[in-house]
């Protein structure tokens, strides 16, 4: 009987962005309901031993989405979210469907211009927060 079982992927996350860590909390949730999940997740943000093999290419990282094959290869922007997309429970048919074609191509599109309003969604976030705290 074949392998069916899929390699290991890591996801590359911006632990410091309030808004990546909503959603990386979500996919996590949703990673964790698979008990055989090979997904794993990395907080690049962050300065500590787990990170050295990143510290070179951070900035540019933190800048888009990635995901990183143990072979060592990424993936970032819409193709990052469609690999990471068949992995998760629930998602899968997002992955499939980002494999038709010119999908990849509208997804990028799209995630161009989320990353135009990152920032903006950020602060909003921040000050949702600290006022949700007073």
């Amino acid at each position: 009987m074949p392998n069916t079982e899929k390699p290991a992927l890591k996801v590359l996350y911006d632990g410091s962005c309030p808004l990546c860590q909503i959603e990386i909390n979500h996919l996590q949730n949703l990673a964790n309901k698979d008990i055989n999940s090979p997904l794993r997740f990395i907080d690049i943000s962050q300065n500590n031993i787990e990170n050295i093999c990143y510290l070179n290419d951070r900035m540019a990282l933190l800048q888009r989405f990635h995901v990183e094959f143990d072979d060592g290869s990424r993936l970032s922007g819409a193709r990052a979210f469609a690999q990471m997309w068949l992995y998760l429970p629930g998602w899968r048919y997002l992955g499939l469907l980002a494999k038709l074609p010119g999908m990849i191509f509208i997804l990028e599109v799209l995630y161009r211009f989320f990353l135009l309003i990152r920032p903006g969604l950020q602060t909003i976030i921040r000050v949702f927060k600290v006022n949700k705290s007073r």
